[in-house]
């Protein structure tokens, strides 16, 4: 008997004036699409979702609150994606990253980032495997499966700025099926700058994202974990090969 398709659902903040998320409708897709727009601008982007909201504040917060007003909307889905707007993918890419989570039977997730616009070098897309499983997933731009995105909700708005929430969710979730999906990768297309608006807003309110990750890393314990535990390799790529490369990242033999 064949199974029901999973649903897939993703949820942006959106507000500025350029967004990626067109780019992700463009094609036919395996998803559905809700936009909260947290801008000065009614209405803006409307025709483009689903499912359309109006909530001001900063990303993680706003998510938690439309996730929770609408609750019943997003647990219809199995896996939701929660992406910045300045993400560049097309839909059959998008398409493909689900299908993968699907497939491997991920909890928590994300695509790996084509560009040097990050944070974080063990997040960068690796052109030898199909996914990585890791010890951490950033707040850019995670998948969750319906229950582990259940989970970790709560912790949404822990601090304002989102800094160390995604080494919180990370930790909570570590010994999940959690990986970086090098398969597909998406482009940043804004380096990260103190001067941005984002930054700008948190300033003006007398919040310092690093005070406020340090709060978390000490209330919980807790650090950032780049380890990798595990590489899915792509089966053309030699198997002389693998241990090197397995050294290169100072992965545990056993894998």
């Amino acid at each position: 008997m064949n199974q029901a398709p999973k649903k897939n659902l993703i949820i942006s903040p959106v507000g500025a004036d350029k967004s990626c998320h067109k780019t992700w409708i463009a094609g036919q897709r395996s998803f559905d699409l809700m936009l909260v727009n947290y801008g000065d601008v009614p209405g803006r982007y409307r025709e483009d979702a689903q499912y359309y909201f109006e909530i001001k504040g900063f990303k993680l917060e706003i998510l938690k609150k439309a996730a929770q007003a609408h609750r019943e909307i997003v647990n219809r889905y199995d896996a939701v994606w929660l992406p910045d707007d300045d993400l560049l993918i097309h839909t059959s890419e998008i398409n493909k990253m689900f299908e993968i989570f699907h497939a491997y039977e991920l909890d928590i997730a994300q695509p790996s980032i084509k560009n040097n616009f990050l944070s974080h070098p063990v997040l960068k897309r690796c052109f030898w495997t199909r996914l990585r499983y890791v010890s951490f997933i950033e707040m850019m731009c995670p998948l969750f499966s319906k229950e582990s995105l259940s989970e970790v909700l709560p912790i949404f708005d822990l601090t304002r700025s989102g800094w160390g929430i995604d080494i919180l969710w990370s930790s909570l979730l570590k010994n999940k099926r959690m990986a970086v999906i090098d398969q597909v990768g998406v482009v940043h297309t804004k380096p990260y700058s103190p001067d941005n608006l984002y930054y700008r807003k948190l300033h003006e309110l007398g919040i310092d994202p690093g005070t406020e990750q340090r709060s978390i890393e000490e209330k919980y314990n807790i650090h950032r974990d780049y380890s990798i535990k595990k590489m899915e390799f792509y089966s053309y790529f030699h198997s002389w090969a693998q241990p090197f490369l397995k050294f290169l990242y100072r992965m545990p033999d056993r894998y």
